[in-house]
C-alpha cells in the first residue's frame, strides 16, 4: 500500500500556513502543485493518516460518511493548532488518499454531505491527481537510479584497495532491475607516506573504463557522466573521454586528490542513517564523510546532507579541501586507506 496522498481538491482546502515546512508552504500558496513532494508533505493530519491508514493503528471508520461515500471512509485527526479532521478512503487499486478536510467544530457536519453531494467523481482522485502521482514516481526512481550508478562508482573505488592488481569490477544497472554495463576500476599512485594533513595534496589517477552491453541502453551514459562528475567535482581534472572502437566501451581519466578518495571510500564504508533537508549552509571547508547514496541524492536535488560529524553540507565543488577531523574521529578510516594507497602493486 502506497503512503496517504492528499487530491489536489484536498489540498487546496487546508491552509498553507498549517503544514509544517516554509517551503511547502510558498508552493501551495502559488498552487504550484506539481512542485511538491506529496508523498513528503510535513502536515499533523497525513501523518496522522499514514499512521491510522497505512499502520492500521487505531483506525478509525466514520460510519456516517461511509454510508454516504457507499465505501468504507476513515476519519484521521490533526491535534495541532486548529485541529483539523480528514477523510482518507482508498482507490480501485486499494492505495489511500485523503480526499476532504475540515475543522474539527465542522467536520461531522459537512464530511457526509461533501461525500454525498454529486456522486464521487465530485471527490474522488481525478486524473491530475494519478498524474502528479505517476510523474513523481518516476523521477524518484529516477533518483534511485542515479544513487545506485554512482554508488557502484564508488564501491569501485573502495574495493580496488583491497584487491591484489589495484582493478576492480563492478555491475552497473540500467533504470529497470538488468545490469547493463560494468565498470572496471583502476588507481595509479606514487607511494608516498602522507599524513591526513598531507592528503590533500597528493594526487592519485583513477581510471574508469564502461563496458556497455550495449550501445544505448536508456541514457546510462548520461546517468554515468554524472556519477563521475559527483566523484570529482573539478571539471578540469576529468580527461575527455575516450571512446574504444565499436562505441560500447569509454575510459575516463580522473585526478583525485587522496583526501577524495579518503572520502569515497569512506562513503562506501559508512551504513549508519542520516537526514537529508533543504537547509542554508555555509561553504564546506572540509571533506565531509556521508553515505554514498545521501551524497548522490544530495547533489542531485540540491539538499543538504548531515555528515557524520553533525554538520549539514550540500555536495560541491570540495576538491583541493582537508578531510574533517571530526568525521574521521567518529568514524576512523584515513590512515588504513592512506596505508592501502601506499602498498598498492605499482
Amino acid at each position: 500500500m502506497r503512503r496517504v496522498r492528499p487530491t489536489v481538491r484536498a489540498l487546496k482546502i487546508l491552509p498553507p500556513d498549517t503544514f509544517r515546512d516554509r517551503e511547502q508552504q510558498e508552493l501551495l500558496r502559488r498552487r504550484k502543485f506539481e512542485d511538491l513532494d506529496l508523498d513528503a508533505l510535513n502536515h499533523p493530519l497525513l501523518e496522522d493518516a499514514n499512521l491510522r491508514v497505512v499502520k492500521m493503528k487505531n483506525a478509525t471508520r466514520h460510519e456516517s460518511a461511509s454510508a454516504a461515500a457507499g465505501r468504507p471512509v476513515w476519519e484521521v485527526r490533526s491535534h495541532a493548532g486548529a485541529a483539523w479532521r480528514g477523510a482518507v478512503v482508498n482507490d480501485e487499486h486499494g492505495d489511500p488518499w485523503l480526499v476532504h478536510a475540515d475543522r474539527h467544530d465542522r467536520f461531522h457536519q459537512t464530511v457526509a454531505e461533501v461525500l454525498a453531494f454529486g456522486g464521487s467523481e465530485n471527490w474522488m482522485p481525478r486524473p491530475i491527481d494519478f498524474k502528479l502521482r505517476d510523474r513523481q514516481e518516476a523521477r524518484e526512481a529516477y533518483l534511485r537510479w542515479e544513487t545506485s550508478v554512482y554508488e557502484g562508482l564508488v564501491n569501485g573505488v573502495a574495493g580496488v584497495l583491497g584487491s591484489a592488481d589495484a582493478r576492480m569490477s563492478v555491475d552497473l544497472p540500467t533504470s529497470g532491475e538488468n545490469w547493463a554495463a560494468t565498470a572496471t576500476v583502476s588507481i595509479e599512485v606514487d607511494p608516498v607516506v602522507v599524513d591526513n594533513a598531507g592528503a590533500v595534496e597528493h594526487d592519485a589517477l583513477l581510471q574508469i573504463i564502461i563496458s556497455f552491453a550495449q550501445p544505448e541502453v536508456d541514457g546510462l551514459r548520461r546517468v554515468i557522466a554524472r556519477a563521475i562528475a559527483l566523484m570529482q567535482p573539478d571539471q578540469s581534472r576529468i580527461g575527455e573521454p575516450a571512446y574504444f572502437p565499436g562505441g560500447q566501451s569509454i575510459r575516463y581519466d580522473i585526478q583525485v586528490s587522496y583526501s577524495r578518495i579518503i572520502s569515497l571510500v569512506a562513503s562506501s564504508d559508512i551504513r549508519e542513517e542520516a537526514d537529508i533537508a533543504l537547509r542554508q549552509c555555509l561553504t564546506p571547508t572540509k571533506l565531509h564523510y556521508a553515505r554514498a547514496a545521501y551524497i548522490a541524492e544530495g547533489a542531485v536535488q540540491g539538499k543538504a546532507v548531515r555528515a557524520v560529524c553533525g554538520v549539514w553540507f550540500v555536495p560541491s565543488c570540495d576538491e583541493g579541501l582537508p578531510i574533517c577531523p571530526s568525521c574521521d574521529e567518529r568514524h576512523p578510516i584515513a590512515q588504513k586507506v592512506l596505508d592501502l594507497l601506499r602498498h598498492l602493486p605499482q
